[in-house]
């Protein structure tokens, strides 16, 4: 009982506090953080509980964890940028620092947050960078905005069953992707099995293999979404020097590539252990990856070119939600968030370019969203057994554009129609839905058409 009066007290304590100050911002404390985790976690365990009962699969409620509620602080100034909460058997939930900013940043049930910092943490460089700008955008952000987290807050912390419903019953698109890709291992390989030696370890005696890249991981798993195209081809005429230095101590490297040997001539989906390997190189061929071990680097922004230009894709374009990435070709879209949700909505999952300014950053797969959180879901393509789990982020949509960690996005990526075969899930071919390479895959008395099944739009309860 006394528990129970505690929390009560201090959440209308906090409410009265918070939501009769205007626009002034409030710092949130950890109980308040707590409270608002508890709420999330509330209606998306009665959702997914919902959603066992309908598939009639064993549902695992989640609950938080109290050791591993943790303050995420800035390094030089100390000031705190977000609370991670840590939740049990797995999972995590970020919560905003101010009442200024949406409350719930970021979610996931698939994994940990991961907390130590190394190079390829794009969770935890999301979370910094982005909380870093929108606490220094407060003072310049709109009213209306901060308002309306505000009022947000106000509901979490209340936590009302209307709300909560609300929270539960949320219109969800995706996520899309099922595959964990990842960029390999210098060492053991996988898929990165076929990029090249890294030339510093050469030249110590040692086989160290590059990366596949970023860029080129979220492209191809995109790529293998799609299942198409059928194959890729290079000529000389694609041959690069390959230049990057990682900033590993180990210097500029500079390795020739010859784009021929990315050729596939047939290409089986959905990609697996060669294919998969071998469509990653590809990828990366086709924007000029520059390649080492430490890291692999390349422009998202090359991405549309190469989808259009070496894969064959009807459409891929590149827009930014500002200007800053203008004198690069990207041209700025005031309705960029707009066409990303037309996307996930028509299933067509986007990549995007994240980063803290214009320098160093991470290309993702946005393949998911949802209506009512104004959330995404986010595939950076570490694999399935890394630190860094899929998750779902509050992307800064209404920010103002010069503190935007979203720096621009590859959208409206589609093949074209007429190009490689499909069966229907209702006309299948004999090992299943899936690629259709001739009619003697089909069922009997069916026969393979071009680009059909639920990617594409088509309906119809037969193949003809």
């Amino acid at each position: 009982m006394g528990k129970t009066i505690r929390n009560f007290l201090l959440l209308t304590f906090a409410s009265l506090f918070i939501f009769s100050s205007g626009v002034f911002a409030e710092p949130v404390s950890l109980q308040m953080a707590e409270d608002v985790a508890r709420t999330h976690l509330r209606a998306n365990n009665e959702r997914e509980r919902l959603a066992a009962l309908t598939a009639r699969k064993v549902f695992e409620k989640r609950s938080i964890s109290m050791p591993d509620i943790i303050e995420l602080q800035d390094d030089q100034t100390g000031e705190t940028l977000a609370y991670v909460l840590g939740l049990t058997p797995k999972g995590f939930i970020v919560v905003s620092p101010d009442t200024d900013i949406t409350p719930v940043i970021a979610y996931s049930f698939k994994g940990n947050f991961p907390l130590k910092d190394f190079q390829d943490n794009v969770l935890l460089h999301m979370v910094t960078w982005d909380m870093e700008n929108r606490l220094e955008a407060i003072p310049i952000a709109p009213d209306a905005l901060k308002e309306k987290n505000k009022d947000l807050w106000e509901k979490y912390l209340l936590a009302e069953n209307s709300f909560l419903d609300t929270q539960v019953r949320a219109t969800t698109y995706g996520p899309y992707l099922d595959t964990t890709w990842d960029q390999g291992d210098p060492v053991k390989g996988g898929y990165n099995d076929y990029c090249p030696l890294d030339p510093v370890y050469l030249n110590l005696g040692y086989d160290r293999i590059s990366l596949v890249g970023c860029v080129a991981t979220a492209m191809a798993q995109i790529v293998n979404y799609h299942q198409y195209p059928s194959s890729v081809t290079f000529t000389s005429y694609n041959n690069y020097w390959s230049v990057i230095d990682p900033k590993d101590g180990g210097g500029t490297r500079y390795i020739y590539i010859t784009a021929t040997d990315a050729n596939m001539s047939s290409i089986t989906y959905p990609a697996v252990s060669y294919t998969a390997a071998m469509l990653s190189k590809a990828c990366g061929v086709s924007v000029e990856m520059g390649y080492s071990a430490a890291a692999s680097g390349a422009n998202t922004y090359d991405v549309a070119t190469a989808l259009k230009n070496k894969f064959g894709y009807a459409s891929a374009t590149a827009i930014a939600p500002s200007s800053d990435y203008t004198s690069y070709g990207v041209p700025y879209a005031a309705n960029f968030y707009s066409r990303l949700q037309g996307n996930m909505q028509s299933s067509l999952p986007a990549q995007l370019a994240i980063a803290k300014t214009t320098g160093f950053g991470h290309s993702i797969v946005c393949d998911g969203y949802n209506t009512t959180t104004d959330q995404y879901h986010l595939n950076y393509g570490w694999g399935s057994s890394s630190p860094t789990p899929p998750w779902w982020y509050a992307l800064p949509s209404e920010m103002p554009s010069s503190y935007s960690i979203v720096k621009y996005g590859i959208l409206d990526i589609k093949p074209p129609p007429g190009g490689d075969n499909y069966c229907t899930k209702y006309g299948p071919c004999s090992a299943g839905q899936g690629d259709c390479d001739g009619d003697s895959e089909c069922q009997s008395g069916l026969t393979c058409v071009n680009d059909v099944g639920p990617k594409y739009g088509w309906k119809s309860v037969t193949d003809v």
